[in-house]
């Protein structure tokens, strides 16, 4: 019972606190969060833009780069992923299966080139990788419940940090859809209306009721594609959500952190990776 009054607690201490993210920025970050990116002559400069990328906050960007490099990655990311040695777990359950040193894997770095030019036009050419990190989502069998469990991010959130960072996801499945577990998003407009009209309330008690509803209206899109497909998000801006692969699949990935820098000539200077 202590548990659960704790939790309602939290939850409600978070809903006041984030209102004023939720009514002047349509999310439900830090209010600090938010005007760190206004400190960045960058991000007034985005305010103006209107193409595809800062319209909707995400964009897919079809693999670009030789075959044989992203065979060779997938070769060693598929190797890695079953060596015990190279692996740890996130979440209780054990369905989301982590590499310790993404680095290990040659040429990883390479994968920078499909996205550069976005970046470069997003930053001005000013910004630094911050993290890399490998994955792999597996079966639940909560993904046959009306109303799955919490496995690994599989509920519609915010990723709560500067608003002015991306996330790059690059698949590493052959295929990847819906029946792999394929990242569920919904764009900067209409996460801003779901927000700001209490549709989206919080993660902890609204994600059934926000899911079916934006399935309805169609505002879900579902980041399919083929291996090396890439989609650069702002997750802060865009509600999005891991989905679990159904059973006898999985859904590998590759993820890129990024983060404006003045400072940093070559944005791998300060790299490091999640463990």
């Amino acid at each position: 019972m202590n548990k659960k009054i704790i939790s309602l607690f939290i939850i409600l201490f978070r809903l006041i606190t984030r209102f004023p993210s939720r009514i002047l920025f349509g999310n439900l970050n830090k209010f600090h969060y938010n005007i760190i990116p206004y400190f960045h002559l960058f991000y007034w400069k985005l305010i103006s833009k209107k193409d595809e990328f800062n319209k909707n906050g995400f964009i897919k960007i079809n693999f670009n780069q030789k075959r044989e490099l992203i065979e060779k990655i997938k070769s060693q990311f598929d190797k890695q992923i079953k060596d015990s040695s190279k692996i740890f777990y996130s979440g209780g359950d054990r369905k989301k299966i982590s590499l310790k040193n993404p680095l290990e894997i040659k040429g990883i770095l390479k994968l920078h080139d499909i996205f550069k030019d976005i970046l470069n036009d997003y930053y001005e050419g000013n910004y630094k990788v911050e993290t890399i990190s490998c994955w792999r989502t597996m079966y639940d069998k909560s993904r046959e419940n009306k109303k799955e469990d919490y496995i690994f991010s599989n509920y519609w959130h915010f990723d709560d940090f500067n608003c002015g960072n991306l996330k790059v996801f690059i698949l590493m499945n052959e295929f990847t859809d819906h029946n792999s577990g394929s990242t569920k998003l919904i764009n900067k407009r209409n996460t801003k209306f779901l927000t700001r009209s209490f549709k989206f309330l919080d993660t902890s008690i609204s994600n059934f009721s926000l899911n079916e509803f934006a399935k309805k209206n169609k505002m879900i899109v579902s980041c399919d594609g083929k291996l090396g497909d890439t989609y650069v998000v702002n997750t802060t801006k865009c509600l999005h959500s891991a989905s679990i692969p159904q059973r006898g699949k999985y859904r590998d990935l590759i993820q890129f952190e990024i983060s404006f820098s003045s400072s940093v000539k070559n944005p791998f200077d300060k790299l490091s990776f999640k463990n």
